[in-house]
């Protein structure tokens, strides 16, 4: 993926376009039934242009790399069915949440920090016919709370990107049941990554996360800490480059083939996220930032 690809594509189609400002970002209070799907100013970090443009690049209800493929992959080890429930933290647009849903039957409750892409993922769910079996709600990364005991398994994707990690395992280990499993992708710190560096700040800044990100073995210390079995520490930085460039370069090369003239609502969120995630890629590729997969098992009783 180069960011010359889109922007040669831009100024091909149409006079250049104006600059993006800063995203901003929802600070929400505590949690509660996702809003309205229809209201376009739920979050000025996911406008509908950038959603739609993200269901184009990573599939319906995905807003990172992988897409159903590798969510499945992650919940196959979970044991999910048609009897057990799975607390899933970071559904996104929803694209996680209804393919889980579909294939395993599991039940699900589905939280996400961001008001518009609980919006969209309650839609997203809805429009499958998935809204008896999946839920979706808010939660507050800052003070994160589930139901105590209220489901067999949890699947938590990109969760330090938003909260502290202790808050936030301790949360996950009270609403998981004795004996449950957990599975945890995030996006960790690497050798290097240092907030002085101005390709680590450039990309903080069109990421709009938190700056402080844990390292490997604190998380893995994390869970040990609250009586998780861990399992399983999978380094997928590799793979998550290789999908990375993979959607972009589809979408280039979709792009390309359009005989129609590009808008400035598609325009600008392109531009802006092509440089989002060249940056991270980068990032990746030099090991300053790191793409991890955990799998633990609760102790029983």
């Amino acid at each position: 993926m180069l960011l010359a690809d889109v922007r040669g594509w831009l100024s091909r189609r149409s006079a250049a376009a104006p600059r993006p400002g800063p995203a901003g970002e929802a600070r929400l209070t505590h949690a509660g039934a996702a809003p309205a799907p229809s209201d376009p100013s739920l979050s000025p970090k996911w406008p509908p242009a950038r959603l739609a443009l993200t269901h184009r690049l990573w599939g319906e209800g995905f807003v990172g790399p992988g897409g159903a493929e590798e969510v499945l992959r992650l919940a196959a080890p979970l044991g999910l069915s048609a009897a057990s429930s799975l607390l899933l933290v970071g559904c996104g647009a929803g694209g996680p949440a209804r393919c889980i849903a579909t294939l395993f039957g599991a039940w699900i409750a589905g939280y996400e920090a961001d008001p518009a892409l609980a919006a969209e993922a309650a839609a997203v769910c809805a429009r499958a016919g998935l809204g008896k079996r999946v839920q979706v709600g808010l939660w507050d990364p800052a003070a994160p709370a589930f139901r105590a005991q209220s489901c067999h398994h949890a699947l938590v994707l990109e969760p330090f990107r938003q909260g502290g990690l202790g808050g936030i395992l301790d949360a996950l280990t009270r609403a998981v049941r004795a004996g449950g499993q957990v599975t945890l992708l995030a996006t960790v710190a690497g050798p290097g990554f240092d907030l002085a560096v101005p390709e680590v700040a450039a990309w903080l800044r069109l990421d709009g996360g938190l700056p402080a990100l844990p390292e490997v073995d604190t998380v893995t210390q994390a869970l040990r800490d609250r009586r998780l079995d861990v399992r399983v520490v999978e380094d997928l930085s590799a793979a998550h480059l290789r999908q990375t460039l993979h959607a972009w370069h589809d979408l280039v090369r979709s792009l390309r083939a359009e005989d129609s003239r590009p808008t400035a609502s598609l325009a600008e969120p392109l531009v802006r996220e092509a440089e989002l995630w060249l940056r991270r890629a980068r990032l990746v590729r030099s090991g300053k930032l790191r793409w991890v997969r955990w799998h633990a098992i609760g102790r029983a009783g």
